[in-house]
């Protein structure tokens, strides 16, 4: 958020139409970047609940065993550069030039100076391009797309997998909760099984278990927690007032892929079955119902209260996962925890 600034009604009026193009998916049709201050109030809100999601993907991903390579770091479609930025912070370590693509100059230029502001990049350590050639794209480079599926149809995402993911070393790919989206990233995460191993979400390097019969109604996401201010600072309830966001909902969806080898787990030797929880553990008789993505499939599974108390209490808060390791007995959870 933009700090020690009052904000009018033209301002939140200027940020309720940039989320009706987000919302309507008409973004992609035009240049939305009309001045600095709708960068700076895009940045200073969307984009820093965007930066939430990022810091809960690349922490879940640090815990996995993800490490960037040495090569150069393509923000594709930057906007604002809050996924370049969220990366650099969480991999301090990441050594290559930074390339910022997207058609707004005025967006670059803004990532740009946020990057050298919060990350400490020079000016010589970052190139911008409006258009990515072969040469942007290095076999250690890393790739991060951020929010962008909306403004890409079939044919566009399909220039995108084949002349950029293809050629990278890695990639990131985050985007809202929604089911649309998580249903095109678990088609893109099929195309490239053939290229890439598994970093994130999936507890396995399987086919997805959301393809299966019977499961078309469900898709892969998680939620990011907001950070304290969220709720305490006066800015962002009137940001949430103005608007009608929820700012306690923030699901995201993403695809992580690297040809390096990343950790990965199964079952473990004590027979318990490693999982990733989707969505949310909802209410159920004697208990509660969750969603758990395995090695074998999805599975709807049952945990009763009486048989796990202390694991339900956990679920009910939804302050651990989304991994965990079961104990199952004939198909229910009985125990087990957050991996």
């Amino acid at each position: 958020m933009i700090e020690g600034e009052a904000f009018d009604a033209a301002d939140w009026e200027l940020l309720a139409e940039l989320r009706k193009r987000f919302l309507g998916g008409t973004a992609g049709s035009a240049d939305y970047w009309s001045d600095r201050r709708t960068l700076e109030l895009y940045d200073g809100f969307f984009a820093a609940r965007i930066g939430w999601k990022w810091e809960a993907v690349l922490g879940e991903l640090k815990r996995r065993g993800f490490r960037p390579g040495a090569g150069p770091l393509l923000d594709w479609g930057c906007g604002t550069g809050i996924a370049a930025r969220c990366f650099l912070r969480a991999f301090p370590e990441a050594g290559g030039p930074v390339v910022l693509h997207d058609r707004s100059d005025a967006a670059m230029g803004f990532a740009a100076k946020r990057l050298a502001e919060e990350a400490g990049v020079g000016a010589e350590d970052i190139r911008r391009v409006r258009a990515v050639t072969v040469g942007d794209v290095e076999a250690d480079t890393t790739v991060l797309l951020s929010h962008v599926l909306s403004e890409l149809d079939d044919r566009a995402v399909d220039g995108v997998v084949d002349g950029l993911l293809r050629r990278s070393g890695a990639f990131i790919w985050v985007e809202p909760g929604t089911y649309a989206e998580s249903r095109r990233l678990i088609a893109l995460r099929a195309r490239l099984l053939d290229a890439f191993r598994i970093t994130g979400p999936c507890p396995h390097e399987g086919l997805c278990g959301l393809t299966a019969e019977g499961m078309e109604r469900h898709w892969c996401h998680s939620f990011a927690r907001p950070p304290v201010e969220a709720f305490t600072d006066p800015v962002w309830s009137a940001f949430s007032k103005a608007l009608g966001i929820d700012l306690r909902s923030l699901p995201y969806a993403y695809l992580a892929m690297s040809r390096d080898k990343t950790v990965s787990a199964s079952a473990s030797a004590s027979g318990e079955t490693f999982a990733r929880l989707l969505g949310r553990a909802r209410e159920a008789p004697a208990g509660l119902s969750v969603l758990s993505c395995e090695a074998t499939g999805v599975h709807e599974r049952r945990v009763r209260t009486r048989e796990a108390k202390g694991l339900v209490k956990a679920l009910k808060k939804g302050r651990s996962g989304p991994f965990f390791r079961w104990n199952l007995r004939e198909g229910r959870i009985v125990g087990g925890g957050a991996d």
